[in-house]
């Protein structure tokens, strides 16, 4: 159980790291690099706007999501951890909740085709803007391929 505890904290640490914190130095006005994260949920609604963030080499889809899902107090549940991290829930919105196709997709630059990828395994690069987009029908409702 201690072992547990450790490893869990540690867990918590990296993603604290791997992506910026206002206020240090890879807040966006000092970071080298930067992404955004937009968050809508199924009715078209906004659950988070776009927000910029730094991020640091090795920074993936799931530390930005966490991070700034974290700093707006938006619920966030997974399941797995690192390169098999999986998305279940972002504000209260879970996959197949609106049916067996319903679900999380995120589209990176306006391109769904690493969505089929673990969102812990795609890095992400300065300037990339990362949408996640609830879809009822496996992306189709959306005009989403995830190929």
């Amino acid at each position: 159980m201690k072992n547990r505890l450790i490893l869990i904290c540690l867990f918590a640490a990296f993603l604290v790291v791997s992506c910026s914190k206002p206020g240090n130095a890879f807040a966006p006005e000092n970071a080298v690099a930067t992404a955004t994260l937009t968050v809508i949920g199924p009715d078209g609604e906004t659950l988070l706007q776009e927000t910029r963030a730094g991020i640091k080499d090795g920074c993936s889809v799931f530390d930005l999501t966490s991070y700034l899902c974290r700093e707006n107090k938006i619920a966030l549940v997974s399941s797995g951890v690192g390169k098999s991290v999986y998305v279940k829930g972002i504000g209260g919105f879970m996959e197949l909740a609106r049916g067996g196709g319903s679900g999380w997709i995120y589209i990176i630059n306006g391109d769904a085709s690493r969505g089929s990828k673990s969102c812990g395994a795609v890095t992400l690069s300065d300037g990339d803007s990362v949408v996640w987009r609830y879809t009822l029908n496996l992306g189709k409702d959306i005009g989403v391929d995830v190929g």
